[in-house]
């Protein structure tokens, strides 16, 4: 098989792959969508893609006689908190493994980058991508502890 026919039919796998998945994925939440303005009627005796009815009572009795959006308010808030937190700690942590010096900091450093790296390595060895997206590990690819301490270098 020809170099051209072999990324032909990899594209070819790769296109039906994702196809199958994005119908896998969007089927449910187009039949959640549709249920949700089908009354209460149709949704039991009628199973069809195309509602022959539409009707916004669903969406005013959850808005109306829920807490609906109390839990929506909820939700943001723990969010918006454990996201800023995460923020905070991890640049509390980076600030601490470049800057700082501590009994195992190459360890911790190593441990980070290749956890964070790891995808990106099983990628390259399975040749998933296959060259569509740049490899995020080939700038650290052979990483010495000169870029850990810089104080030591030069």
């Amino acid at each position: 098989m020809s170099r051209s026919r072999a990324r032909l039919v990899r594209r070819l796998v790769h296109t039906a792959g994702l196809l199958f998945f994005g119908v896998w994925t969007i089927l449910p939440l187009y039949w959640i969508v549709v249920t949700s303005i089908k009354p209460n009627l149709l949704i039991y005796r009628e199973a069809s893609f195309f509602p022959s009815q539409v009707t916004g009572d669903h969406f005013a009795f959850v808005l109306t006689r829920t807490p609906f959006l109390h839990y929506i308010q909820n939700s943001v808030a723990v969010t918006l908190v454990t996201t800023a937190l995460a923020m905070i700690i991890g640049t509390l942590a980076a600030y601490a493994i470049v800057r700082l010096s501590f009994v195992g900091r190459p360890w911790v450093a190593r441990a980070v980058v290749v956890t964070y790296l790891v995808l990106a390595g099983i990628d390259r060895q399975h040749r998933w991508l296959d060259g569509d997206l740049p490899h995020l590990h080939r700038p650290v690819r052979d990483v010495d502890d000169d870029w850990l301490l810089p104080q030591r270098a030069g």
